[in-house]
């Protein structure tokens, strides 16, 4: 018989397993009411109109991975590290320098896609009458950079019960805001309920661990805390560069979507990726607790473990979007024809994403940053080559939709055994130095 009382006791007694319930448990009402908005979004707008949102979306989300300058990862490595070590002192200067590098690399950041937007937009959206709007936009970039940073730093101290609580409060209100300002004002409160729900997200970390942000402003006025500038820089450089890269990869597919095909295929793609997100969103917020405990712990089954789990929170979902398909994709609306049969085939990619993100984890738990940066640089240049060539021969045949997910398909299964190798190999070597 099922004992939920003792369930409940190893669960508070095992620590790895009670972050793990609230990153998991305590973010899924957040989550899925996000998701929930999403879908009505896609229903609000249509398919064609959908797809210029997910481009806008889109663009500002690469801008937004590029501007945290790879600091979200490694300041969970350094801090989880260092706490582990008793270090507490070494670690809030570890905490400032984050911050002050995501402040400063994120505003030059927000100046150039200040600069270079109306070019941008005024290519991609002739008729777009919203561009004012996307001026604000800039501000989007140092909030999520601050945001991420700051999640990073209360990731690193194991605070997961206040991220999920935070999370939730998201949810509720990119749901609310989504729903009522796309009711009214179409692509345009779509957008505004975008940029709203991240202001709002920003505040809520803010009030958490305000005190930092006002502390890290400050120039740098210690010999120390310069020598860990520079090695936080280090270490960050091959992070940054990989979501730089990366990015550009995801806008990128998105703009060819468009420019060999058409907004009706982007809108297509997007919606089965929105299912895709709502899959991986919770390995996604495991990736921060299993981050945590690879850096601060030395137990050498414990990627295996990770692994498996992984797996199970990933499969399940996939398994009830297989089976319920044809009901999703009713409820997106009867202009996202082949959304049913795209889902057959861009659900597979959750299950080698959330593969491929957790042995990202685990070379970033070793600081073997350039290596992550390395197999990504060629994943996403084996994606972009595969779907110019299915373009080239099956663009008469496929939609771009399908041709795009068949290349990430096969770009991140190459980017799994790839990681497998190079992991067996350093742990060979590991072995024979000891």
């Amino acid at each position: 018989m099922f004992n939920i009382t003792l369930l409940k006791s190893r669960i508070e007694k095992n620590r790895l397993l009670k972050d793990s319930f609230w990153a998991i448990f305590g973010n899924i009402l957040g989550k899925g009411l996000a998701f929930i908005a999403g879908v009505i979004i896609a229903n609000l707008l249509g398919k064609d109109i959908f797809g210029q949102y997910g481009l806008v979306r889109n663009t500002l989300i690469s801008f937004s991975m590029f501007s945290t300058f790879g600091v979200g990862y490694v300041v969970i490595s350094k801090i989880s590290k260092l706490i582990s070590e008793k270090q507490y002192k070494i670690s809030l200067i570890y905490q400032k320098t984050a911050i002050r590098i995501s402040i400063y690399f994120s505003v030059f950041l927000a100046i150039v896609f200040y600069i270079f937007s109306e070019m941008i937009l005024s290519s991609l959206f002739e008729d777009f009458k919203g561009k004012q709007l996307l001026y604000l936009f800039p501000l989007l970039l140092i909030l999520n950079s601050l945001t991420t940073t700051q999640q990073g730093i209360l990731s690193g101290e194991r605070k997961f019960k206040e991220i999920a609580r935070i999370n939730t409060l998201y949810g509720g209100v990119i749901f609310f805001t989504s729903l009522i300002f796309t009711y009214l004002f179409g692509l345009l409160g779509a957008l505004f309920a975008l940029l709203l729900s991240q202001v709002f997200l920003f505040y809520c970390y803010r009030i958490k661990s305000g005190y930092r942000i006002r502390a890290s402003i400050l120039f740098i006025k210690n010999l120390n805390e310069k020598k860990i500038l520079i090695k936080f820089l280090s270490s960050a450089l091959p992070v940054a560069m990989r979501e730089g890269v990366y990015a550009i990869s995801i806008w990128g597919r998105n703009l060819l979507i468009v420019l060999w095909f058409s907004f009706g295929d982007l809108g297509l793609y997007s919606a089965a990726m929105q299912i895709n997100i709502m899959i991986l969103y919770i390995p996604g917020i495991l990736q921060n607790v299993f981050l945590s405990y690879l850096s601060g712990g030395n137990d050498k089954k414990l990627f295996n473990k990770l692994l498996l789990f992984n797996f199970l929170v990933t499969i399940i979902p996939v398994i009830l979007v297989v089976l319920f398909r044809n009901e999703l994709s009713i409820i997106y609306g009867e202009s996202f024809n082949g959304l049913k049969e795209l889902l057959l085939y861009s659900i597979l990619i959750t299950v080698l994403s959330s593969l491929a993100n957790l042995y990202s984890q685990y070379f970033l738990s070793l600081g073997k940053n350039w290596i992550i940066f390395k197999i990504s640089l060629v994943r996403d240049f084996i994606i972009i080559g595969l779907f110019y060539w299915f373009h080239e021969f099956f663009n008469q045949i496929y939609s771009g939709a399908f041709l795009m997910v068949w290349a990430q398909l096969i770009g991140l299964l190459l980017f799994v055994l790839c990681s497998q190798v190079i992991k067996v190999k350093y742990e060979k070597n590991s072995l024979e130095y000891q």
